[in-house]
């Protein structure tokens, strides 16, 4: 069986969970020449103490299951960016563990 989306959830600026795509983006390559430090008198750290994507997974899939009537039934449940990891490793041939 071939992976599919099932379903997404977003962080706004304030790093609040939304159970919505309103952060989905694509990714653009930057130009040759950017200024690395444009933005950097802006940032804002979040805090990384707490690592909450498991618990956002895990609330999308409970509403999934809510509105849907039914459990997910899947062997592997996973976010974009680890699956994307995952094949960029085997590919370089090097081992690799999910934590």
């Amino acid at each position: 069986m071939r992976s599919q989306e099932i379903g997404y959830f977003s962080y706004d600026n304030k790093h609040e969970f939304h159970l919505d795509e309103r952060s989905l983006r694509y990714y653009y390559p930057p130009k040759i020449g950017v200024d690395l430090s444009k933005g950097f008198d802006t940032f804002e750290q979040l805090d990384d103490t707490v690592d909450d994507h498991l618990d956002s997974l895990l609330k999308t899939i409970i509403d999934l299951e809510q509105r849907n009537g039914t459990k997910v039934v899947a062997d592997i449940i996973t976010w974009r960016g680890m699956m994307t990891k995952a094949r960029r490793e085997k590919r370089e041939e090097k081992s690799f563990q999910l934590t």
